[in-house]
């Protein structure tokens, strides 16, 4: 895949606290991949816990992956991939999921006002937490092996 770096194909784009443990695991991945991935290849971004504000990160027409924690009571370290469809009506992490984005809704009416800056596809990862509610700035040990293979994939479906 050939890209232009000032204007990637695929933006990351990843949510959670990087002080609450696990909840930082969609910022991991996206600071894995800076280094996993050739300048310029994607562009990385840290959304944080910035809720609805997150809309204006979104830049990139073409794929936009999201990363974020999740606590659906799977194993620590699971890897979900989920639909916008499977995110109506569904917290995956209690009443804080996406940090109080309402994604779909966010990226509908990103479509309807920038068209030229709403991503054509989407793709939603979450990992499942163990610990979202300890003050750390470092994940767990299976949330972090899973934010590597996480990493690790998405650089491997981007080159």
């Amino acid at each position: 895949m050939r890209s232009d770096p000032k204007n990637p194909p695929v933006q990351v784009l990843g949510l959670g606290s990087g002080l609450k443990t696990d909840d930082g695991a969609g910022l991991l991945v996206v600071r894995l991949l800076e280094k996993l991935l050739p300048p310029g290849r994607a562009r990385l971004t840290l959304g944080g816990t910035a809720g609805p504000a997150v809309a204006d990160l979104i830049t990139c027409p073409g794929l936009l992956i999201v990363v974020d924690a999740c606590v659906t009571g799977a194993a620590p370290g699971t890897i979900h991939e989920v639909g916008l469809e499977d995110l109506a009506g569904r917290m995956l992490h209690g009443p804080g999921a996406f940090h109080g984005l309402d994604l779909a809704g966010v990226l509908e009416e990103k479509r309807s006002l920038n068209p030229e800056n709403a991503p054509a596809r989407v793709r939603i990862f979450a990992i499942e937490a163990e610990d979202v509610e300890t003050f750390s700035e470092s994940c767990t040990q299976e949330v972090a092996k899973a934010a590597e293979e996480l990493a690790r994939r998405i650089a491997r479906e981007i080159l």
